[in-house]
């Protein structure tokens, strides 16, 4: 599935961007959005409380 990595790519997102062409990666990519925003809900959720807190 992950493909060999070009050592000519210098960062990230170049990288990610090559490997979003593979289909069964994207798939997988874009399986974890939804759990990726409800994370980053709860850490932003924690962040406003202890900045109540202070």
């Amino acid at each position: 599935m992950t493909k060999e990595i070009d050592k000519s790519m210098t960062n990230f997102d170049s990288f990610l961007k090559e490997q979003l062409k593979d289909d069964e990666f994207k798939k997988e990519y874009d399986a974890l959005e939804e759990e990726y925003q409800a994370e980053k809900q709860r850490f932003e959720s924690s962040n406003r409380q202890a900045k109540k807190t202070r």
